[in-house]
């Protein structure tokens, strides 16, 4: 079972819809708090707040994966104006179900795929179709093991809010292992290099998009005083971020992230895709503090037999 969780790891960390991936490099994570901040985003500063929980069921080969997560976007509008018009996207309210799917196939190939309803709303009015959204990916993965050192590719295509608004985008991604303690991941959605110094600690560099999405309900008036139902609210950029991880107990993991937003994008519209607001943004820093629990890695095996 070693070698299935190695499998997961490496997809799973490619993945980030897989920002929030179950398989960490200190096992299955089953619970994760994290707070993140955005000070200066142009006229905004944005503040998340996310609470997830996870479990894996092994399936004869197969594996189901389960997550449920909460994550609260505090936006605060520097510009008088914004604020004035814009107050009822100061909160927004995400809640996500996720279920992943990998079935392994002969000569070391896999399936892999994602269904993940969400609630994302302002919640200020009464919730409706609008208020929920779609993510789902289909991919394969193909492993090659040379040395004992590990290497994968992965395609696919996927649809969601990775990027902000719903989009179709594509799975790409190589994984290779330098040495035991070493990896990197070339691709969409996301680029890194991982480093384990030891058991206790490890840092990753890595590049991958940064987005939110959210309906707000209830009336909001544009810039020819129009009331307009139904807005929304996205953001979309790019990160790069250099993270560090210290595993300070058998199942507890603390990870600290430094990053940087070089382009980012953020806007109001209706339902059509058409701009009401667009909302000036930045360059930006951002910091990002999280705790993890962590079954460890011989705890899994005996989990998944």
């Amino acid at each position: 079972m070693k070698k299935i969780t190695i499998i997961l790891f490496s997809f799973f960390v490619n993945l980030s819809i897989a920002q929030n991936s179950l398989f960490t490099g200190g096992g299955l994570e089953v619970g994760r708090f994290e707070y993140s901040i955005l000070p200066s985003l142009g006229n905004t500063q944005v503040e998340k707040t996310a609470l997830s929980i996870g479990a894996v069921k092994k399936l004869g080969k197969s594996l189901l994966t389960f997550r449920l997560g909460y994550t609260k976007y505090d936006i605060y509008f520097k510009d008088v104006l914004l604020t004035n018009t814009l107050d009822t996207f100061e909160n927004i309210h995400n809640v996500r179900f996720s279920l992943i799917y990998r079935k392994p196939l002969k000569n070391n190939w896999s399936i892999n795929a994602l269904i993940s309803p969400m609630l994302s709303s302002t919640l200020d009015g009464n919730l409706s179709t609008d208020d929920f959204f779609y993510n789902t990916f289909l991919s394969t993965s193909k492993i090659w093991v040379k040395d004992s050192l590990k290497s994968s590719l992965t395609l696919g295509a996927g649809f969601g809010t990775l990027f902000g608004r719903p989009i179709f985008f594509p799975i790409l991604s190589y994984n290779k292992q330098i040495n035991s303690n070493t990896r990197y991941s070339i691709g969409l959605p996301m680029t890194g290099f991982f480093h384990d110094f030891n058991k206790k600690n490890a840092i990753n560099f890595t590049l991958s998009p940064e987005g939110f999405f959210a309906n707000n309900s209830t009336s909001i008036l544009n810039a020819q005083n129009e009331k307009i139902r139904n807005s929304r609210i996205q953001l979309n950029g790019l990160k790069l971020t250099l993270g560090y991880q210290l595993k300070f107990d058998e199942h507890w993991i603390t990870h600290f992230k430094l990053g940087y937003i070089p382009v980012s994008n953020m806007e109001i519209i209706d339902l059509e895709d058409k701009t009401l607001y667009d909302i000036n943004t930045n360059e930006t820093i951002f910091l990002n503090i999280a705790v993890s629990f962590n079954l460890n890695k011989k705890r899994n095996e005996e989990t998944n037999n």
